[in-house]
C-alpha cells in the first residue's frame, strides 16, 4: 500500500526429513533476505562428523509507524505461542520517519530504507547504514546517527516513497520506489564514498510501457541474476534479466523478460497488491499479498515451485501453497502482510502491517494450503510493533553479552543461485567493520 498512515507493508521448506539450511550472509529482506536453503538426501548411514552448529539469528523488524527498528532475539522468537515481551534492542535514531525495509550486509552492517512522509515530494525519503559497533552498542545509544546516507538524490529521478532493497552479487544496492514506479541502482563505489546525500544512482530503472511496473516493491534476485520486482499496485510480478541490469545506465526503460499473472485460488487472487519476496535455493519463489481489494485483515503467503514460471514471456503460475489466516487470541495472524524474511533453522517471519503483529512459522507448517496458526505470533502492545514492513534476520544481539558474530558462508560452501550478499567493500565513511568469522 502506498499510504504510510496505512503502512502495507517461513522453520521455511524443510519440508522432508534430511533437509538442512545454511545461510548465505547477507542481502534480505531480506532473497536477497540473507538466507540460502539447502535441501539434501536424508542421509543412509549415521555422519561420522558432527554437523557445524546452526548460528542464532535476531530477527530485525522496522515499525513503518513507530519511527524504529526493533529487535527480538533468538529465544525470544522461538520461544513458541503468543510472545508479547519487549523487543531486546530498538534502534531509535532521530532520523527515522517511515521505516519500511532492514537488510544486511556482508559486514553486518544495518540498512534501513526509510519512506519518508510519502507526501509527494520525497520529504525524508532516505537510506541509511548503521554499523555493526552500532548496533552492539544499541542497548547504551539507542539513537545512533547513521554512518552513511543516502539522500536528496542528484538527477532528473529522486527517492519519493522508496519501500523496499536488495544486494546483488558484487555488493550494488537496489532500491524500490512504490510512489514513483522506479528501481534505484548504487553501485559498491557509490556506498563506499564520502557521502550519499546528492548521490546521482547508476541506473534508474522504469519500465519501457504502462504497467510495467506498478507500484514496485519488494525485489529478490533469482536465477543466474535476474531480478524480480512485485509489483504492488496491481496483480503482477516481473522479470529483469541480469543483462538488461548490466546494460542499465542512468534513466533506463525496461521491457520485463517475464510476466507473472494472477489467477484465482480459493476464492483469493494469486498475486493481489504483493509486498515481500524472496526465493530459497530450490528455485522457490515466495512473496506476500497485501489483497487490499478483499477488505478487513486479509492477506496470503504464495509460494511458486521452481519450473513454474520460467519459459514464456507471459505466465500464470498456478500456486504450490497458499497460506491464509487464522485467528490466535482474537488477533488475525495475516493481516496485510508485508515483508517475508527466512532464518538459518528455515524458520519465517511474515510482518503484519495491519495489525501490528509478525507471525513465525516452522518448515513443518509450510508444506501445504491452509491457514495454519502461527509456532510463535509476535503481538500486543509491549512489543513495541507499529506497522511492521520489511523484516529481516541478522545478527542476534542480546543486551550486556558478547553479541553473536554475524556469519557467513564457510570458504567451501557453494551459495545456491539466489544468493544475493550485500558489498564486499565497507560502505560508509565511518564503517571499520572486522571481517565476520565463517560459520
Amino acid at each position: 500500500m502506498l499510504n504510510s498512515n496505512n503502512i502495507s507493508s517461513m522453520r521455511l521448506l524443510m519440508m522432508a526429513a534430511g533437509m538442512a539450511a545454511v545461510l548465505s550472509a547477507c542481502g534480505g529482506g531480506n532473497n536477497n533476505r540473507v538466507i540460502i536453503i539447502h535441501h539434501t538426501p536424508t542421509p543412509t548411514a549415521t555422519p561420522t562428523t558432527s554437523p557445524t552448529p546452526t548460528p542464532l539469528t535476531g530477527l530485525w523488524v522496522p515499525n513503518g509507524a513507530g519511527s524504529s527498528v526493533v529487535e527480538f532475539t533468538s529465544s525470544q522468537f522461538l520461544t513458541g505461542g503468543a510472545v508479547t515481551i519487549p523487543p531486546e534492542l530498538t534502534n531509535n535514531s532521530s532520523v527515522f520517519v517511515s521505516p519500511q525495509d532492514a537488510l544486511f550486509d556482508t559486514s553486518g552492517n544495518l540498512w534501513v530504507v526509510d519512506g519518508g512522509a510519502n507526501d509527494g515530494k520525497g520529504t525524508g525519503a532516505a537510506v541509511y547504514e548503521f554499523t555493526s559497533a552500532q548496533l552492539n552498542a544499541l542497548s547504551t545509544t539507542p539513537n545512533p546517527a547513521p554512518a552513511f546516507t543516502i539522500s536528496t538524490l542528484g538527477g532528473a529521478n529522486t527517492f519519493n516513497f522508496p519501500q523496499f532493497a536488495a544486494f546483488d552479487a558484487t555488493g550494488n544496492l537496489w532500491v524500490s520506489d512504490a510512489g514513483n514506479s522506479v528501481i534505484f541502482e548504487f553501485t559498491t563505489a557509490q556506498l563506499s564514498g564520502a557521502t550519499g546525500v546528492g548521490l546521482t544512482p547508476a541506473a534508474v530503472l522504469m519500465g519501457a510501457a504502462a504497467g510495467d511496473f506498478n507500484g514496485t516493491l519488494g525485489i529478490a534476485f533469482g536465477g543466474p541474476g535476474n531480478l524480480w520486482i512485485a509489483n504492488n499496485g496491481g496483480t503482477t510480478i516481473v522479470e529483469i534479466t541480469a543483462a538488461q541490469l548490466a546494460a542499465a545506465s542512468g534513466p533506463t526503460a525496461v521491457a520485463p523478460a517475464v510476466t507473472l499473472n494472477s489467477t484465482t485460488v480459493g476464492g483469493l487472487a494469486s498475486i493481489n497488491n504483493p509486498w515481500g519476496i524472496l526465493f530459497d535455493t530450490a528455485g522457490n519463489m515466495w512473496f506476500t499479498n497485501e489483497q487490499l481489494t478483499v477488505g478487513g485483515c486479509s492477506g496470503s503467503v504464495v509460494e511458486f515451485a521452481a519450473g513454474t514460471f520460467t519459459g514464456s514471456a507471459s505466465l500464470t503460475p498456478t500456486p504450490a501453497v497458499v497460506l491464509t489466516q487464522t485467528s490466535v487470541g482474537g488477533v488475525e495472524t495475516l493481516c496485510d502482510p508485508n515483508g517475508i524474511a527466512l532464518n538459518f533453522q528455515g524458520d519465517t517471519a511474515v510482518a503484519n502491517a495491519g495489525n501490528n503483529s509478525v507471525a513465525g512459522f516452522f518448515a513443518s507448517q509450510l508444506g501445504a494450503s491452509g491457514s495454519p496458526a502461527p509456532k510463535t505470533f509476535i503481538s500486543g502492545a509491549a512489543t513495541t510493533v507499529n506497522a511492521p514492513t520489511g523484516l529481516v534476520f541478522g545478527p542476534n544481539i542480546v543486551a550486556s553479552t558478547t553479541p553473536t558474530p554475524f556469519p557467513t558462508l564457510g570458504p567451501t560452501s557453494t551459495p545456491g543461485p539466489t544468493s544475493t550478499p550485500g558489498p564486499t567493500s565497507t560502505p560508509g565513511p565511518t564503517s571499520t567493520p572486522t571481517p565476520p568469522p565463517g560459520d
